[in-house]
């Protein structure tokens, strides 16, 4: 069969998917504010409105929907597109979205490698549900990041700019994908136009908001960013507070493993070499989960993500690098679904954080593998 068609049965494939889960959140609970699957949704909408209106996007609105807005307020304005369509059809573009991102983003890594794209696939299409059934931005975020890269070996700097300073604009975090201005040999031009996307989408919110407004709404941001960090979920820190009751310093723990992350950069002395930049990606898209301390479970398919395109560009895995993968499908992709039993998730995998272990392995074995060997003469992208 031709590789073409291919991948328009994969494409259909993805838009039935699509289309089911979006029909199966309206159909277990509806839509109403309290218990409604589709609240995140509800809550970029939401928020929209209420920038159209001059409200402050990130108090309370209970009669709206459940917690709290998160996000930039250019990210409220951009999700204007979907906004006004039915609750129906704008969650199952919304959720599309995200999976093309995501899916068309490896498809474009592993251009040239077939089977390690399909590999990638079969890894993170499970915590891509997870992330649709949620409503949740991580696929698209996942997706902003892996086409920030692709783009970059294009050569297409403004794409590759745009792509990743928009993924920091939904959550803030993603910036960290910034460190990419270090691969390409335009790094000025590259700086220049991630500086130019930056300015427009923090100020593009003027378009519908006064200045005043514009300056209390960054600073609820802020805040309300400040106070949820107080949380501890499924990360490096929830694991050392629950197994060891250690109550850690989260600055200290993520400059530890920023630290770590970063670190390869320095040993590796030709960084034009894709199949390290690649290498580096996917501990990139690893570290910014499990040192979230914020990370809930459908965050997790951007770590994922990262484990699925380590263990894909692999021509020859070993037997270490199998039980690896196999021990975060288990772990980390599974534990939360209903395939185990109600009680190990319980008593044993949600009290004990142990989602976060399956990744934290990888990442860890990721490091020394960009130490030993930064050319990855083992890996053919």
């Amino acid at each position: 069969m031709r590789k073409e068609t291919i991948d328009k049965i994969f494409h259909a494939a993805c838009i039935v998917l699509v289309i089911i889960i979006t029909l199966l959140r309206f159909n277990h609970s509806g839509i109403g504010v309290g218990g409604s699957t589709i609240n995140n949704y509800m809550i970029y909408k939401e928020s929209f409105f209420n920038l159209l209106h001059d409200k402050d996007i990130y108090q309370a609105y209970p009669l709206q929907f459940v917690d709290y807005y998160r996000y930039s307020p250019a990210f409220a304005l951009c999700f204007g597109i979907l906004a006004y369509l039915p609750n129906w059809l704008g969650l199952m573009l919304w959720n599309y979205l995200n999976i093309l991102v995501l899916f068309t983003g490896l498809r474009q890594l592993f251009k040239d490698r077939d089977k390690a794209f399909y590999i990638s696939i079969a890894i993170v299409v499970m915590e891509c549900i997870t992330a649709m059934i949620n409503s949740q931005s991580n696929s698209l975020i996942a997706g902003l990041i892996v086409w920030g890269m692709v783009l970059l070996h294009q050569r297409k700097l403004f794409g590759a700019a745009t792509a990743i300073v928009f993924a920091g604009f939904i959550k803030i975090y993603a910036f960290a994908a910034g460190i990419f201005f270090l691969f390409p040999q335009q790094k000025i031009k590259f700086i220049a136009y991630s500086s130019v996307c930056f300015l427009v989408l923090a100020f593009i919110p003027l378009v519908v908001i006064p200045w005043h407004s514009f300056c209390t709404m960054h600073q609820s941001w802020l805040d309300s960013i400040t106070a949820y960090q107080t949380n501890i979920q499924l990360s490096v820190m929830g694991l050392m507070q629950t197994w060891f009751g250690i109550e850690p310093n989260f600055t200290l723990i993520q400059l530890l493993g920023l630290s770590i992350t970063l670190l390869p950069l320095i040993q590796y002395k030709k960084n034009q070499e894709k199949d390290f930049q690649f290498l580096f990606m996917a501990s990139l898209l690893m570290f910014l989960v499990i040192f979230n301390q914020m990370a809930e479970s459908a965050t997790y398919i951007i770590a994922v993500t990262g484990c699925a395109i380590w263990f894909a560009m692999k021509q020859k895995p070993n037997k270490l690098d199998i039980f690896l993968l196999l021990f975060m499908f288990i772990f980390t992709i599974l534990s939360p679904t209903d395939v185990m039993p109600k009680d190990w998730k319980n008593n044993f995998f949600e009290p004990y954080k142990i989602k976060t272990l399956g990744v934290l392995f990888i990442w860890l074995k990721v490091q020394v593998e960009l130490w030993v060997d930064g050319r990855r003469q083992e890996v053919v992208v």
